[in-house]
């Protein structure tokens, strides 16, 4: 003869306070951009796992140490066209071997402004690809570059394009 066991009972901890969500709705701990940012030099390491929020702004494009590039693109019109951008804010990602990447910038809260978004070489001076669509035509208020990229280090440069009202807050994330 053996006795019923007893019933059995279970607790549950969550703790929601350990994760945040960043504006594209992936739940990864948010890590604030260091200053100075504003070189290749002096870039943010950004992983996968670890999205980065930061803050750019038309009135901060002459700070000292913001980074102007040369760069062609073809804007939402259709033609190539050779811009200089300030860029504000650099982030560095290290790749141990080639593969298909996903970078996304997005910002809320402000419907009229334009971020822009760049992935270059370690160093700042060769571009890869970009991410210049128009925010106030299109009212998308995110920019992504998809690549295959080699084993390497590579640079994303965000520019606060358009920012009426003043900084806008933005989340950069590697995928």
């Amino acid at each position: 003869y053996f006795p019923d066991p007893p019933p059995m009972t279970f607790n549950w901890k969550h703790n929601a306070g350990l994760t945040a969500s960043s504006f594209t709705g992936q739940a990864n701990p948010l890590i604030s951009e260091s200053e100075p940012n504003h070189s290749p030099a002096t870039a943010n390491a950004i992983t996968a796992s670890h999205p980065i929020i930061g803050t750019v702004s038309q009135s901060t494009l002459a700070n000292v140490g913001n980074t102007v590039i040369s760069v062609t693109v073809t804007l939402d019109g259709g033609s190539p066209v050779l811009i200089s951008p300030t860029v504000e804010d650099w982030f560095t990602f290290t790749l141990a071997y080639a593969r298909i990447v996903a970078v996304t910038l997005s910002f809320e809260g402000s419907p009229t402004a334009d971020l822009d978004m760049f992935l270059m070489n370690s160093t700042g001076t060769i571009l890869y690809g970009y991410s210049v669509h128009d925010n106030p035509v299109r009212q998308d208020q995110n920019e992504k570059i998809t690549l295959n990229l080699a084993a390497g280090t590579y640079r994303i440069g965000v520019d606060g394009f358009l920012s009426p009202g003043g900084a806008v807050t933005y989340t950069v994330q590697l995928e």
